[in-house]
C-alpha cells in the first residue's frame, strides 16, 4: 500500500510520466555485449589471482 502512495507522489511531482508514444509492441531485444564464452573468459582471467 505504501509503494502506491509514492508512486501517487512522484507522479503529482512530475518524477513519473506515462510514455508520450507508447510502443506498438514489445521493447526491441538489445544486442548482445559479448559473447558467453568471452564473458566465461574474462572472468577466469578476473578470478585466477584468487
Amino acid at each position: 500500500m505504501l509503494a502506491d502512495v509514492l508512486l501517487a507522489d512522484a507522479i503529482r511531482k512530475g518524477w513519473l510520466r506515462p510514455p508520450v508514444l507508447p510502443g506498438a509492441g514489445p521493447p526491441p531485444v538489445p544486442a548482445p555485449i559479448m559473447t558467453l564464452e568471452r564473458l566465461r573468459a574474462l572472468l577466469g582471467e578476473f578470478r585466477g589471482d584468487r
